[in-house]
């Protein structure tokens, strides 16, 4: 809650009974719960660890639970969890739990703007918080950041570090609090707070080490996060490199059959040859075509972005798309045909992204047909065992080797030869991710190939 900075003075106990709005009342605020309907010896949160998922309601820890045992599962969770937006809101609650505090918030220090936001609060009147941002140095938290040295405050206003802007803001009385930075090495990346126990009582000693111990564990949590952040976008950037020399093959490739195209047209011109220019058209367009491909995957793969959805059917996309390659299907003697459900949800989506992925995908089919005989159907539905949408492309063509699928969606890796960029499918299972969906292959050589994409009914988090 909000960001203060406790004395150095010693710990002198507050008078019990003292509600988080300054007045004095018989009944604590976790008392105050347990007439709302809230149990008071078990908190809203508890885990279980099963192949690093974590079950909010496995276990529950009870007023009869070892402190200790609380945190350290906790502290478990968080050095292997790397979905922090999900972990770090749960264990701040077990620690407040723990402790026995009204509230509890984790500010971190944002070096693009120099200053301080709540990241994750808990507690009353916490959902004001994250529009509040910070000084350096500003309040107990501020200068907790700047010291890195963990303080208890028995009594906030007394503390001359103390900041009540934020409680005039939100309408929160902060009494006493415990503030412990977030520090790996020298790097100090914020602080976590507890605040107000519930019983009216000061923190203690024994408090301000079990909430080092979550805060040394929080801090590496994030510190594992960012690296694992920084290496997927370094990940991304290698790639990146190493399209440019692909792409260079591609385009010498491509600007080859447009100086061949260009050239026949320019020969032809001039004479009654109807069928000449008609293929040296139809080169150009070829080309052209493949260049606009490949400009565009390159696009959608390079480029980090969270979908902008909107809730739609899918099956509009699908006609669309399908409208889009009905020349190209004409031109390879390939059959597109539906099998669109009349009772699909809506789902968010993002339009241009899911018209990307399934361009790409159709008309690999498409490639894959032999000419004449070619079939190709478009299928949607909705999922039977998750909630959501699936949307599947099947063809008859020539099938997949068993070694070739694992690695089909590995950036310029192809199936195709000189035909395909290799960027395809990498687009699609990255469009795919960013809906919080999931893409899947199944092929037989000789038979053919079928592709589905597995899509959520609820809208994707920032960064997923």
């Amino acid at each position: 809650m909000p960001a203060n900075a406790p004395d150095e003075s010693p710990v002198q106990a507050q008078p019990s009974g003292i509600s988080p709005q300054g007045e004095r009342s018989d009944v604590s605020p976790r008392q105050a719960r347990k007439s709302d309907g809230e149990s008071p010896t078990q908190p809203n949160v508890a885990f279980s660890q099963d192949d690093d998922v974590y079950d909010v309601s496995e276990r529950h820890f009870s007023s009869e639970s070892s402190p200790l045992g609380a945190i350290l599962e906790v502290c478990r969770m968080l050095t292997r969890a790397l979905d922090l937006e999900e972990v770090l809101p749960r264990a701040l609650q077990v620690a407040e739990y723990t402790l026995n505090a009204a509230a509890s918030s984790i500010i971190l220090f944002d070096e693009k703007t120099g200053k301080l936001r709540f990241h994750i609060a808990d507690g009353e009147h916490s959902g004001q918080l994250r529009s509040i941002e910070l000084e350096r140095g500003q309040g107990i938290a501020g200068w907790v950041l700047e010291h890195g040295e963990p303080q208890i405050v028995p009594d906030a206003y007394r503390d001359h570090r103390f900041d009540p802007n934020v409680d005039r803001q939100t309408g929160f009385r902060s009494r006493s609090i415990l503030c412990v930075p977030l520090q790996i090495g020298n790097k100090r990346t914020g602080v976590v707070q507890v605040l107000n126990r519930c019983d009216g009582e000061p923190f203690t000693r024994d408090d301000l080490s079990l909430l080092e111990l979550v805060a040394s564990f929080i801090a590496l949590a994030i510190e594992n996060a960012r690296e694992h952040q920084m290496r997927v976008e370094a990940q991304r950037l290698a790639v990146i490199g190493q399209t440019v020399s692909q792409l260079g093959h591609c385009i010498k490739n491509a600007l080859q059959g447009l100086q061949g195209g260009s050239y026949l047209l320019d020969k032809h011109l001039s004479d009654h040859d109807a069928s000449a220019r008609t293929r040296a058209w139809a080169m150009l367009q070829r080309h052209i075509s493949f260049l606009s491909d490949l400009v565009m995957n390159m696009l959608s793969y390079a480029k980090k972005r969270n979908p902008v959805c909107e809730m739609a059917n899918v099956n509009v996309f699908c006609k669309d798309v399908a409208e889009m390659i009905s020349a190209h299907a004409a031109s390879q003697g390939v059959v597109v045909s539906f099998d669109l459900s009349e009772e699909m949800e809506l789902v968010p989506l993002d339009g241009a992204g899911i018209k990307r992925c399934l361009y790409n995908l159709v008309t690999n089919a498409i490639d894959a047909c032999e000419s004449g005989k070619g079939q190709v159907v478009i299928s949607t539905g909705c999922q039977q065992e998750d909630s959501g949408v699936f949307v599947s492309i099947q063809d008859n063509g020539v099938g997949i080797p068993p070694e070739s699928l694992s690695r089909l969606c590995e950036a310029f890796y192809s199936t195709k030869g000189n035909r395909g960029t290799g960027l395809g499918l990498s687009v699609c299972k990255k469009i795919i991710e960013e809906h919080g969906g999931r893409i899947q292959f199944d092929s037989t050589v000789g038979k053919g190939t079928k592709v589905t994409l597995l899509l959520p009914n609820t809208a994707p988090t920032a960064g997923t």
